[in-house]
């Protein structure tokens, strides 16, 4: 079972730090995700997840996208 968890995560942050190209990252918004990215440019943004077939039980939330640009 595949699982990226707080390991993953950082080891992710770690190897965005030291990227020679740009790049950009989406991710669920949460205080720890805030706080792993804090050193990059982050904005946040309202997302409608579509997997209901009915506008009424669409989702919202909340994703930052972390970019180093």
């Amino acid at each position: 079972e595949a699982e990226f968890g707080i390991k993953e995560q950082l080891k992710l942050r770690d190897i965005l730090k030291n990227i020679k190209g740009k790049f950009i990252l989406t991710i669920n918004d949460c205080e720890e995700t805030r706080s792993w990215y804090k050193d990059f440019n982050i904005k946040e943004v309202e997302v409608h997840y579509s997997v209901s077939r009915q506008t009424e039980g669409r989702k919202r939330n909340k994703e930052l996208i972390i970019t180093n640009y």
